[in-house]
């Protein structure tokens, strides 16, 4: 017996030392997990260290890279605790919990700067790394980061993508589909996935809420944690050399972002891969190696010089569709038109009417007049505006844009939306219409609910909303309750005198139902009137349902007389609902 157990033991020594060609199983302290790593050729070189993205193949992606890097370097690689031979548990498996990880590894195995390159999810934990330990990154390279974006921005972009391949797909049958009502759509969509994200951080800190909302699969933790995770100030604090390369025809993360990133990271490169898709080791081995080699030998990666004329010229144009234009442009009018871009420019005015237009690498400039959007989806990706936004019923995309403006820097005059996405915009001048939604990571997200029976009521909320409309930090959602059966204002005695009974027994009166709404409300504030010193009848269910686990304010509106009776009862009414 003591024979075979010396013998398994040895057996076992043997397969963690030496598993699956040549790696090693290492304990580490974050997770208390397993994590298979491999280190190849001399240790005597230059360090490198290779992060993976999701999925199960791990590592195993950079089978080629390794081959190719040992003969010069000392390449570290490894699958994450959640991925490929390594441990696989309910854990949060976070980007900063994955620094830690790294951090553990390279201490143990290099203690000595290295050459951080990530790919996917794990060019975003690079990205989080080197803003964490500085000191162990002696150059970055970031392949087709994903998860850097705001998440609205990120939903729109995969929403839009699927949902133009279908209509691509359906040829002429769609063609004629007005872009305004698919923007819409797609809008919803994404919505619906932002509304689902917003209970995520709880989600993630619960091991009993990551089993039963995301069945505790790593693969599903690992995703959410990185859209949840703030990019916001990080990439500016990374000083290391970086090279950013980038598959042009990405459609798991955008291309925008390495636009973003390439700006905000101050000693930075973007390199396009103009035939390469999300996986341009695989895909195009031969030019993604010479981009890696040539950042870790600290060469220069060759960059198209940008053209740019002399002479400002007009753009007007109508019902065109994936047009490029760049150089100076002094008008640019552009009508009925899909899937314009507008690249390394300078642009003195913009007027679009119902057109889908990106802007990158580009500086808009109009101090005298603001730019017209109307009934329109405009992206503005790694630009610097000087001038204002007047918005109609359109949906504007800032990434990565620093804009200044000395009046209101966007205005909305009938309803849109804007995402901006690690943008700086002049903060003594932010100012934003009621009807204007603006939506960020640190928003503050306010549900105001009302009912008027004489319209005095709202003109009083107007007035004391105005302060936070005029911030950037909170966004407001009006809805307005709806008696199924109208009170009409002025009503006779006997009507007035009707619901008086059931207003008084707190008995409440039917409504018409409210449109679904998933999201997560940081305040809800019920402003109403008092009919025979109580809420108005139509107000009593709200008190009897708890409409989120959050704060909840009551603005009643009453004559200066009715003070003194009503302060108890709304003091009362103040504990049922909130």
């Amino acid at each position: 017996m003591r024979l075979f157990f010396l013998f398994w033991l040895l057996c076992t020594t043997l397969l963690s030392a030496n598993p699956l060609g040549g790696g090693v199983y290492v304990t580490e302290p974050i997770f208390n997990s397993s994590v298979y790593l491999q280190t190849s050729g001399n240790p005597k070189n230059k360090a490198v260290v290779l992060v993976h993205g999701l999925g199960d193949e791990a590592s195993s992606i950079w089978e080629k890279t390794v081959a190719i890097l040992e003969k010069e370097y000392y390449v570290l690689s490894f699958d994450l605790p959640g991925f490929g031979h390594s441990s696989k548990s309910n854990e949060l498996y976070s980007p900063e919990n994955y620094a830690k990880v790294i951090r553990f590894l390279t201490q143990t195995y290099l203690k000595r700067p290295f050459h951080l390159v990530g790919h996917s999810m794990g060019g975003a934990i690079s990205l989080y790394y080197t803003h964490a330990y500085p000191l162990d990154v002696e150059s970055l390279v970031l392949v087709d980061a994903a998860g850097i974006l705001h998440p609205l921005a990120y939903s729109n972009f995969l929403t839009h993508r699927k949902v133009n391949h279908f209509f691509e797909e359906q040829g002429e049958l769609f063609q004629g589909i007005q872009s305004q009502k698919l923007n819409r759509f797609v809008d919803r969509l994404s919505d619906k996935i932002n509304a689902k994200m917003e209970n995520m951080e709880t989600v993630l800190h619960s091991p009993a809420l990551r089993e039963s909302v995301l069945g505790g699969t790593p693969a599903s933790i690992a995703a959410v944690a990185l859209v949840q995770t703030s990019f916001n100030t990080i990439p500016q604090s990374v000083m290391q050399r970086t090279t950013i390369i980038w598959g042009k025809n990405d459609e798991i993360a955008p291309l925008q972002t390495g636009y973003v990133l390439d700006k905000l990271i101050p000693h930075s490169t973007l390199a396009i891969m103009p035939e390469a898709a999300h996986v341009p080791m695989l895909s195009h081995e031969r030019e993604f190696h010479a981009l890696l080699l040539t950042h870790l030998e600290n060469r220069s990666v060759a960059k198209l010089p940008v053209k740019m004329g002399k002479d400002a010229y007009t753009i007007k144009v109508r019902h065109v569709s994936n047009q490029r234009y760049s150089g100076r442009i002094k008008n640019l009018v552009i009508y009925d038109s899909q899937k314009v871009v507008i690249e390394n420019a300078i642009i003195e005015n913009l007027s679009l009417f119902n057109a889908e237009v990106e802007i990158l690498n580009s500086v808009i400039e109009n101090k005298e007049a603001p730019l017209r959007v109307e009934n329109s989806a405009l992206s503005i990706v790694a630009s610097d505006i000087v001038g204002s936004f007047k918005l109609y019923n359109s949906r504007l995309n800032l990434a990565g844009v620093k804009m200044q403006s000395r009046a209101k820097p966007i205005v909305a005059v009938t309803p849109s939306r804007v995402i901006y996405s690690l943008s700086e915009i002049n903060e003594k001048t932010h100012s934003w219409q009621r009807n204007f939604r603006t939506i960020g990571k640190d928003v503050k997200k306010i549900l105001v609910i009302s009912y008027s029976q004489t319209g005095q009521l709202n003109k009083v909320l107007t007035q004391m909303m105005r302060p936070l409309e005029e911030q950037t930090c909170y966004e407001i959602v009006y809805r307005t309750i709806k008696p199924a059966k109208a009170y009409p204002f002025p009503w006779d005695f006997l009507t007035f005198m009707g619901v008086f009974p059931e207003a008084v027994a707190l008995e409440p009166c039917e409504i018409e139902p409210f449109e679904a709404d998933e999201n997560v409300y940081d305040v809800v504030i019920l402003a109403y009137q008092v009919w025979f010193f109580i809420a108005l009848y139509s107000y009593h269910c709200f008190f009897k349902i708890i409409l989120c686990q959050r704060k909840t304010c009551q603005y009643p509106c009453y004559h200066g007389d009715w003070v003194s009776q009503y302060v108890d009862y709304g003091a009362r009414e103040g504990e049922n609902a909130s």
